[in-house]
């Protein structure tokens, strides 16, 4: 690598690092406390008294007030290295004509989503934290040259600490990590949901299923290691009892096993299997029409109280604003906590669905540059299927099928879990045909014969 250009793979390997390990040490040392069973009770009862005299504090410590002891100067070194890399890139001779279309959809996607419900939404407001994706996600494309690889590798280490941490506390500090609220436990024999040092449970099961796959996409060198990574990343997912995350194991886990154990014939790009055009097509689908029609009453019998507990109730209140600006959106303040007190639904940071979240913030507006961006996302990982070795859709179907009852394509700011699987797909496609040759590389031991090399 040629003159400072070698600076860049090390300092998008420690950004990407930071993401995901500060948030979970800001977890411990803020002082979260789960057993919330009064507060749970009122609301399950609709004892609003109880529900006001507990709900603001018990959500302000758990979700608006979160202990800025290691955030705040992470953000600023993610943010100095993310204008290093972009400075050292752009000092870099190595050109490289790939990455333009999914970082077309991306600003897209950030200027309808950030910039325009600033002068047009309900109120005229930015923080920079809403700025920093951008810095980061440029420093990502423009320090492609060499490949997501020793990036991925990070990932995937500072994943499985998570995991293993978070599988320890389970025991040491239960009130940090488990969530005791009978209405929500689904396994027998256990009265928790494991949140683990995640953001909630929904939020870390999804980031083992992530580890879990990138361990199926490049083994650790010691075998000892691999395993543990399967055992960390499966036991969180079974104990947070994420349903969506349940749902995506059994799709993606066995696609990506027998895809990449499939002849060179079916993983080339001509003959790109039907089965993985299709899931995508569905999850994208199901992202964009599931939580309109359920909520207008199509299967919703069915569904409420199980798979989608309480995601209706904030889904109504989501259509409602959208109805009431909708063009550019309410803004950037929407989901914040004056925006939840109006609507009455205090626990309910975001609209539990990826396509509610642009009509709210952004209106018919926002939503076109969402459609953007998750189009440009789909194309490449068809595309690219091959290079990526299957990563590719494994990962943008984790994205998609949690996009109809979360917000995995958040970026309101930089140190938050959920920026972690969208960060890594992204880089991935900005680059795919080094995925291969640097997979070779790094682990000769692997069989390969079947990978196609870098380029073709």
């Amino acid at each position: 690598m040629p003159g400072t250009a070698r600076f860049i793979s090390p300092m998008t390997q420690i950004i990407i690092g930071l993401i995901v390990l500060v948030p979970a040490l800001d977890v411990i040392v803020g002082g979260r406390n789960l057993f919330g069973e009064e507060y749970f009770a009122a609301v399950e009862n609709n004892i609003l008294e109880t529900v006001q005299r507990h709900g603001e504090a018990y959500f302000s410590a758990l979700q608006d007030s979160p202990a800025l002891t290691f955030i705040s100067p992470a953000t600023s070194i993610v943010v100095l290295l993310s204008l290093a890399v972009i400075v050292l890139s752009l000092i870099d001779q190595r050109k490289i004509e790939a990455g333009y279309l999914v970082l077309g959809g991306f600003l897209a996607y950030f200027v309808t989503n950030v910039l325009l419900p600033v002068p047009f939404g309900m109120f005229a407001f930015i923080d920079r934290s809403h700025v920093y994706p951008l810095l980061v996600f440029m420093a990502f494309f423009l320090g492609r040259r060499d490949g997501p690889e020793p990036m991925f590798g990070t990932a995937k280490c500072c994943l499985m600490v998570l995991m293993i941490a978070s599988l320890v506390l389970m025991f040491a500090m239960p009130d940090l990590t488990r969530r005791v609220y009978e209405p929500e436990v689904r396994l027998p024999f256990i009265d928790f949901r494991l949140w683990g040092l995640g953001e909630s449970a929904n939020n870390i099961a999804p980031l083992a299923m992530t580890q879990i796959v990138l361990t199926m996409h490049r083994p650790f060198k010691i075998r000892a290691l691999t395993i543990l990574s399967y055992v960390s990343g499966g036991l969180v997912v079974l104990l947070a009892q994420s349903q969506t995350t349940w749902m995506i194991s059994l799709v993606i886990i066995p696609a990506l096993f027998f895809y990449q154990r499939s002849s060179a014939r079916l993983r080339s790009q001509q003959q790109l299997a039907p089965w993985l055009i299709g899931a995508c097509a569905a999850a994208l689908a199901l992202m964009l029409f599931a939580p309109v029609l359920i909520t207008e009453g199509v299967a919703l019998g069915v569904l409420q109280g199980t798979v989608l507990t309480g995601r209706p109730e904030v889904w109504n209140p989501a259509i409602e604003t959208f109805q009431a600006h909708p063009i550019f959106g309410y803004g950037l303040l929407a989901w914040e906590k004056d925006f939840r007190q109006n609507i009455d639904v205090l626990w309910a940071v975001h609209a539990h669905s990826q396509l509610l979240q642009s009509l709210s913030v952004a209106g018919l507006v926002g939503a076109t540059g969402l459609v953007a961006y998750i189009s440009s996302l789909f194309y490449g990982c068809v595309k690219e299927t091959a290079a990526t070795r299957g990563l590719a859709p494994a990962l943008f179907m984790i994205i998609m099928i949690r996009a109809m009852t979360e917000v995995p394509l958040s970026i309101s700011a930089i140190m938050i879990n959920d920026l972690v699987t969208q960060l890594l797909l992204f880089r991935l496609l900005v680059n795919p045909r080094a995925v291969a040759q640097q997979v070779r590389n790094a682990m000769p031991q692997l069989v390969f014969r079947n990978v196609p090399e870098a380029g073709h």
